[in-house]
Protein backbone atom coordinates (compact mmCIF):
# COMPACT_ATOMS: atom_id res chain seq x y z
CA UNK A 1 0.00 0.00 0.00
CA UNK A 2 2.71 2.64 0.62
CA UNK A 3 3.21 4.63 -2.32
CA UNK A 4 0.33 3.81 -4.04
CA UNK A 5 -1.88 6.52 -2.93
CA UNK A 6 -2.05 10.06 -3.20
CA UNK A 7 -3.00 12.70 -0.94
CA UNK A 8 -5.80 13.83 -3.26
CA UNK A 9 -7.34 10.21 -3.29
CA UNK A 10 -7.66 9.95 0.54
CA UNK A 11 -10.60 12.79 1.24
CA UNK A 12 -14.12 13.60 0.35
CA UNK A 13 -14.88 17.11 -1.09
CA UNK A 14 -16.61 19.53 1.56
CA UNK A 15 -18.40 22.76 1.30
CA UNK A 16 -16.69 25.64 2.58
CA UNK A 17 -19.16 27.79 5.57
CA UNK A 18 -19.07 30.79 2.75
CA UNK A 19 -20.48 28.53 -0.04
CA UNK A 20 -22.74 27.12 2.55
CA UNK A 21 -24.19 30.32 3.94
CA UNK A 22 -24.50 31.35 -0.18
CA UNK A 23 -26.62 27.81 -0.48
CA UNK A 24 -29.07 29.07 2.55
CA UNK A 25 -29.27 32.65 1.02
CA UNK A 26 -30.64 31.49 -2.26
CA UNK A 27 -33.09 28.86 -0.89
CA UNK A 28 -34.63 32.21 1.03
CA UNK A 29 -34.67 34.18 -1.86
CA UNK A 30 -36.11 32.17 -4.37
CA UNK A 31 -38.36 31.15 -1.48
CA UNK A 32 -37.63 27.44 -1.61
CA UNK A 33 -37.61 24.91 1.34
CA UNK A 34 -34.84 22.38 2.00
CA UNK A 35 -34.81 18.65 3.09
CA UNK A 36 -32.15 16.84 4.92
CA UNK A 37 -31.05 13.31 3.56
CA UNK A 38 -28.25 10.86 5.39
CA UNK A 39 -26.49 7.99 3.87
CA UNK A 40 -25.65 5.52 6.78
CA UNK A 41 -23.93 2.93 4.49
CA UNK A 42 -22.08 5.48 2.16
CA UNK A 43 -18.58 3.83 1.94
CA UNK A 44 -19.92 0.53 1.35
CA UNK A 45 -21.35 1.50 -1.85
CA UNK A 46 -18.69 2.99 -3.48
CA UNK A 47 -16.45 0.57 -5.84
CA UNK A 48 -13.64 -0.80 -4.38
CA UNK A 49 -9.50 0.42 -3.75
CA UNK A 50 -7.41 0.44 -6.66
CA UNK A 51 -5.20 -1.98 -5.07
CA UNK A 52 -6.65 -5.36 -4.23
CA UNK A 53 -7.85 -4.96 -0.63
CA UNK A 54 -7.72 -8.74 1.23
CA UNK A 55 -9.08 -8.91 5.44
CA UNK A 56 -8.21 -12.16 7.35
CA UNK A 57 -11.44 -13.88 7.84
CA UNK A 58 -12.33 -13.87 11.78
CA UNK A 59 -13.91 -16.94 13.83
CA UNK A 60 -17.33 -14.63 13.87
CA UNK A 61 -17.39 -14.46 10.34
CA UNK A 62 -16.34 -18.18 10.49
CA UNK A 63 -19.50 -18.63 12.55
CA UNK A 64 -21.88 -16.92 10.53
CA UNK A 65 -20.50 -18.01 7.68
CA UNK A 66 -21.72 -22.19 8.71
CA UNK A 67 -24.62 -21.79 10.38
CA UNK A 68 -26.41 -18.77 8.73
CA UNK A 69 -25.22 -19.03 5.33
CA UNK A 70 -25.28 -23.03 5.53
CA UNK A 71 -22.16 -23.13 3.57
CA UNK A 72 -18.56 -25.28 4.36
CA UNK A 73 -16.75 -24.02 7.11
CA UNK A 74 -13.80 -21.76 5.61
CA UNK A 75 -10.27 -22.79 6.51
CA UNK A 76 -8.27 -21.46 9.28
CA UNK A 77 -5.81 -18.97 7.58
CA UNK A 78 -8.06 -17.55 4.74
CA UNK A 79 -8.51 -14.04 3.46
CA UNK A 80 -11.52 -12.57 1.58
CA UNK A 81 -11.36 -10.06 -1.11
CA UNK A 82 -13.11 -6.47 0.16
CA UNK A 83 -15.16 -5.54 -2.97
CA UNK A 84 -16.58 -1.95 -1.70
CA UNK A 85 -14.91 0.24 -0.21
CA UNK A 86 -13.64 -0.45 3.20
CA UNK A 87 -14.33 2.53 6.63
CA UNK A 88 -11.34 3.03 7.57
CA UNK A 89 -9.20 3.14 4.03
CA UNK A 90 -7.82 5.74 2.92
CA UNK A 91 -8.97 6.05 -0.41
CA UNK A 92 -12.53 5.63 0.82
CA UNK A 93 -14.04 8.82 1.25
CA UNK A 94 -12.39 9.85 -2.11
CA UNK A 95 -14.42 6.39 -3.67
CA UNK A 96 -17.44 7.75 -1.97
CA UNK A 97 -17.21 10.96 -3.19
CA UNK A 98 -16.85 9.88 -7.09
CA UNK A 99 -19.44 8.00 -7.01
CA UNK A 100 -22.11 10.16 -5.68
CA UNK A 101 -20.81 12.61 -7.84
CA UNK A 102 -21.75 11.08 -11.04
CA UNK A 103 -25.19 10.15 -9.72
CA UNK A 104 -26.05 13.31 -8.45
CA UNK A 105 -25.13 14.49 -12.48
CA UNK A 106 -26.71 11.91 -13.85
CA UNK A 107 -30.05 13.08 -12.69
CA UNK A 108 -29.35 16.63 -14.52
CA UNK A 109 -27.75 18.58 -11.82
CA UNK A 110 -24.69 20.49 -12.20
CA UNK A 111 -21.78 21.23 -9.87
CA UNK A 112 -20.62 24.83 -9.63
CA UNK A 113 -17.63 25.77 -10.74
CA UNK A 114 -15.68 26.48 -7.85
CA UNK A 115 -17.98 24.81 -5.78
CA UNK A 116 -18.17 21.00 -6.81
CA UNK A 117 -20.38 20.01 -3.48
CA UNK A 118 -23.51 22.28 -4.56
CA UNK A 119 -25.26 21.75 -7.60
CA UNK A 120 -28.15 23.53 -9.27
CA UNK A 121 -31.01 22.49 -11.76
CA UNK A 122 -33.87 24.38 -13.82
CA UNK A 123 -35.12 20.37 -15.63
CA UNK A 124 -35.45 17.46 -14.21
CA UNK A 125 -36.52 14.55 -16.41
CA UNK A 126 -37.22 17.11 -19.20
CA UNK A 127 -39.50 18.76 -16.70
CA UNK A 128 -39.53 22.68 -15.05
CA UNK A 129 -38.21 21.73 -11.32
CA UNK A 130 -35.65 24.30 -9.48
CA UNK A 131 -33.26 22.11 -7.39
CA UNK A 132 -30.54 23.21 -5.17
CA UNK A 133 -28.21 20.47 -3.94
CA UNK A 134 -25.50 20.53 -1.45
CA UNK A 135 -23.79 17.91 -0.32
CA UNK A 136 -21.57 17.29 2.60
CA UNK A 137 -19.97 13.56 2.45
CA UNK A 138 -22.30 11.65 3.51
CA UNK A 139 -25.00 14.75 4.54
CA UNK A 140 -27.00 15.92 1.84
CA UNK A 141 -29.36 19.24 1.72
CA UNK A 142 -32.17 19.71 -1.08
CA UNK A 143 -33.83 22.61 -1.65
CA UNK A 144 -37.25 22.56 -3.85
CA UNK A 145 -40.07 24.67 -3.73
CA UNK A 146 -41.75 22.01 -1.99
CA UNK A 147 -40.68 19.25 -0.09
CA UNK A 148 -42.35 16.78 -2.49
CA UNK A 149 -39.75 17.79 -5.31
CA UNK A 150 -37.04 17.68 -2.99
CA UNK A 151 -38.11 14.10 -1.70
CA UNK A 152 -37.84 12.91 -5.26
CA UNK A 153 -34.67 13.83 -5.73
CA UNK A 154 -33.79 12.02 -2.89
CA UNK A 155 -36.04 8.71 -4.21
CA UNK A 156 -33.65 9.17 -7.66
CA UNK A 157 -30.50 8.94 -5.84
CA UNK A 158 -31.79 5.99 -4.37
CA UNK A 159 -32.36 3.75 -7.13
CA UNK A 160 -28.83 3.45 -7.37
CA UNK A 161 -27.97 2.28 -3.74
CA UNK A 162 -28.47 -0.85 -2.18
CA UNK A 163 -29.27 0.91 1.37
CA UNK A 164 -31.89 2.98 1.01
CA UNK A 165 -30.82 6.85 2.17
CA UNK A 166 -32.59 8.64 4.92
CA UNK A 167 -35.28 11.62 4.39
CA UNK A 168 -35.16 13.61 7.47
CA UNK A 169 -37.43 15.71 6.78
CA UNK A 170 -37.54 19.53 7.07
CA UNK A 171 -33.91 20.82 8.12
CA UNK A 172 -33.66 22.10 11.25
CA UNK A 173 -29.83 21.28 11.77
CA UNK A 174 -27.04 20.39 9.40
CA UNK A 175 -23.12 20.06 9.61
CA UNK A 176 -23.13 21.26 13.20
CA UNK A 177 -25.32 24.38 12.41
CA UNK A 178 -28.41 25.30 13.18
CA UNK A 179 -31.07 26.29 10.96
CA UNK A 180 -34.34 28.09 11.24
CA UNK A 181 -36.91 28.04 8.20
CA UNK A 182 -39.40 29.90 9.06
CA UNK A 183 -42.16 31.70 6.81
CA UNK A 184 -40.63 34.94 6.80
CA UNK A 185 -36.65 33.63 6.62
CA UNK A 186 -34.12 31.29 6.86
CA UNK A 187 -32.03 31.66 10.26
CA UNK A 188 -28.65 30.38 10.75
CA UNK A 189 -27.56 29.98 14.37
CA UNK A 190 -25.35 27.98 16.61
CA UNK A 191 -27.82 27.68 19.98
CA UNK A 192 -27.25 23.80 20.12
CA UNK A 193 -23.83 24.05 19.66
CA UNK A 194 -23.37 26.78 22.09
CA UNK A 195 -25.32 25.05 24.49
CA UNK A 196 -23.05 22.30 24.30
CA UNK A 197 -19.60 23.91 24.81
CA UNK A 198 -21.06 25.97 27.85
CA UNK A 199 -21.97 22.40 29.56
CA UNK A 200 -19.20 22.76 31.79
CA UNK A 201 -19.02 26.30 32.11
CA UNK A 202 -21.57 27.08 34.34
CA UNK A 203 -19.58 28.61 36.93
CA UNK A 204 -18.81 31.42 34.57
CA UNK A 205 -22.52 32.40 34.14
CA UNK A 206 -23.84 32.35 37.16
CA UNK A 207 -24.95 35.80 38.15
CA UNK A 208 -22.26 37.92 35.70
CA UNK A 209 -24.75 37.95 32.49
CA UNK A 210 -25.29 42.07 31.77
CA UNK A 211 -28.85 43.06 30.54
CA UNK A 212 -26.83 44.27 27.30
CA UNK A 213 -23.61 42.03 26.83
CA UNK A 214 -20.60 42.70 24.48
CA UNK A 215 -18.13 40.17 23.12
CA UNK A 216 -15.35 42.24 24.56
CA UNK A 217 -14.55 45.47 26.31
CA UNK A 218 -13.16 48.23 23.91
CA UNK A 219 -11.32 51.39 24.47
CA UNK A 220 -7.40 52.04 24.64
CA UNK A 221 -6.67 51.58 28.64
CA UNK A 222 -8.23 47.77 28.40
CA UNK A 223 -6.70 47.26 25.11
CA UNK A 224 -3.23 48.26 27.04
CA UNK A 225 -4.01 46.20 30.00
CA UNK A 226 -3.92 42.68 27.11
CA UNK A 227 -0.80 43.90 25.25
CA UNK A 228 1.03 44.70 28.65
CA UNK A 229 0.07 41.78 31.01
CA UNK A 230 3.13 40.44 32.25
CA UNK A 231 3.31 36.54 31.28
CA UNK A 232 2.85 33.68 33.92
CA UNK A 233 5.13 30.74 35.19
CA UNK A 234 4.05 27.65 34.02
CA UNK A 235 2.55 26.98 38.03
CA UNK A 236 0.00 29.88 37.37
CA UNK A 237 -0.84 29.25 34.31
CA UNK A 238 -2.06 26.23 35.29
CA UNK A 239 -3.36 27.77 38.59
CA UNK A 240 -5.34 30.03 36.17
CA UNK A 241 -6.48 26.93 34.10
CA UNK A 242 -8.19 25.54 37.08
CA UNK A 243 -9.32 28.57 38.42
CA UNK A 244 -11.63 29.49 35.09
CA UNK A 245 -12.07 26.06 34.42
CA UNK A 246 -10.95 25.83 30.55
CA UNK A 247 -7.65 25.67 28.27
CA UNK A 248 -7.00 28.87 26.57
CA UNK A 249 -6.11 27.59 23.70
CA UNK A 250 -9.12 25.15 23.53
CA UNK A 251 -11.74 27.48 24.35
CA UNK A 252 -10.32 29.71 21.15
CA UNK A 253 -10.97 26.80 19.33
CA UNK A 254 -14.51 26.11 20.26
CA UNK A 255 -15.50 29.92 19.57
CA UNK A 256 -14.01 30.05 16.49
CA UNK A 257 -16.01 27.46 15.10
CA UNK A 258 -19.27 29.76 16.14
CA UNK A 259 -17.69 32.79 14.22
CA UNK A 260 -16.77 30.79 11.23
CA UNK A 261 -20.05 29.47 10.50
CA UNK A 262 -22.70 32.34 11.84
CA UNK A 263 -21.37 34.55 14.22
CA UNK A 264 -19.48 37.19 12.41
CA UNK A 265 -19.87 39.72 15.29
CA UNK A 266 -17.51 38.10 17.79
CA UNK A 267 -14.50 38.49 14.93
CA UNK A 268 -12.69 41.26 16.53
CA UNK A 269 -13.13 40.13 19.74
CA UNK A 270 -12.04 36.47 19.05
CA UNK A 271 -9.06 37.41 16.43
CA UNK A 272 -7.68 39.63 19.57
CA UNK A 273 -7.95 37.31 22.04
CA UNK A 274 -5.80 35.02 19.91
CA UNK A 275 -3.33 36.96 19.83
CA UNK A 276 -2.23 36.21 23.00
CA UNK A 277 -2.77 31.90 22.62
CA UNK A 278 0.77 31.10 23.36
CA UNK A 279 1.25 33.56 27.05
CA UNK A 280 -1.93 34.29 27.95
CA UNK A 281 -2.33 36.08 31.36
CA UNK A 282 -5.54 35.95 33.96
CA UNK A 283 -6.71 39.56 32.20
CA UNK A 284 -7.39 37.09 28.83
CA UNK A 285 -8.95 34.21 30.69
CA UNK A 286 -11.36 36.70 32.08
CA UNK A 287 -11.49 38.07 28.51
CA UNK A 288 -12.71 35.04 27.25
CA UNK A 289 -14.72 34.39 29.82
CA UNK A 290 -16.73 37.56 28.77
CA UNK A 291 -16.99 36.09 25.06
CA UNK A 292 -18.69 33.01 26.53
CA UNK A 293 -20.89 35.00 28.80
CA UNK A 294 -21.79 37.32 25.89
CA UNK A 295 -22.81 33.72 23.57
CA UNK A 296 -24.18 32.25 25.91
CA UNK A 297 -26.91 35.30 26.07
CA UNK A 298 -27.37 35.61 22.60
CA UNK A 299 -27.34 32.06 21.67
CA UNK A 300 -29.73 32.23 19.35
CA UNK A 301 -28.24 35.08 17.39
CA UNK A 302 -27.42 34.57 13.69
CA UNK A 303 -27.85 35.75 10.50
CA UNK A 304 -31.26 35.84 8.68
CA UNK A 305 -31.82 35.67 5.04
CA UNK A 306 -35.62 37.06 4.19
CA UNK A 307 -37.61 35.47 2.59
CA UNK A 308 -39.39 37.83 -1.00
CA UNK A 309 -42.59 36.14 0.21
CA UNK A 310 -44.14 34.34 3.58
CA UNK A 311 -44.37 30.52 3.00
CA UNK A 312 -47.51 29.60 4.96
CA UNK A 313 -46.81 25.94 5.49
CA UNK A 314 -43.68 27.32 7.93
CA UNK A 315 -44.11 28.28 11.48
CA UNK A 316 -43.30 31.70 12.38
CA UNK A 317 -40.42 31.71 13.84
CA UNK A 318 -38.92 33.81 16.72
CA UNK A 319 -38.47 37.63 17.82
CA UNK A 320 -35.93 38.85 15.69
CA UNK A 321 -32.75 39.43 17.52
CA UNK A 322 -30.81 42.25 18.10
CA UNK A 323 -27.42 40.99 17.77
CA UNK A 324 -28.16 39.33 14.58
CA UNK A 325 -27.07 39.94 10.62
CA UNK A 326 -29.96 40.78 8.42
CA UNK A 327 -29.58 39.90 5.01
CA UNK A 328 -32.46 41.23 2.76
CA UNK A 329 -32.35 40.92 -0.43
CA UNK A 330 -35.02 43.22 -2.93
CA UNK A 331 -37.65 42.88 -0.21
CA UNK A 332 -40.19 45.50 0.16
CA UNK A 333 -39.94 48.11 3.05
CA UNK A 334 -44.21 47.17 2.97
CA UNK A 335 -43.03 43.16 3.73
CA UNK A 336 -40.70 43.73 6.38
CA UNK A 337 -43.43 46.22 8.21
CA UNK A 338 -45.84 43.29 7.70
CA UNK A 339 -44.02 41.22 9.01
CA UNK A 340 -42.67 43.36 12.01
CA UNK A 341 -46.78 44.01 13.32
CA UNK A 342 -47.60 40.41 12.84
CA UNK A 343 -45.05 39.97 15.44
CA UNK A 344 -46.02 42.49 17.11
CA UNK A 345 -50.22 41.42 17.21
CA UNK A 346 -48.71 37.69 18.62
CA UNK A 347 -47.27 39.45 21.66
Amino acid sequence: MRGTITLGETYAQSLEQTAARIFWAIVAILNMIAIGADASNAFAEAPPPVAPLFVRVDNQYREWWTKCKKRPPIPFGYGLRVKRALQGHPESPRLWASLIHSIIQKLGLHPCVHEPCLYYAEKIDGKDMRVLFFRQVDDFAVACMNKAGAETIISKINESMSIQIKVLGVIDRFNGMDVSQTKWYVELHNNTYIRKILENKQHLLDGKVHTFPIPMHSGSEYTKQLETAASLSEQDLKNVEKEYGFSYRQAIGEILYALVTCRMGISFALTKLSQYSTKPTKVHFEAVATLYRYLHATENDGIYYWRTQPRQDLPDGHHLCLGSFYVQQDISFEYIHMHRLSRLKDG
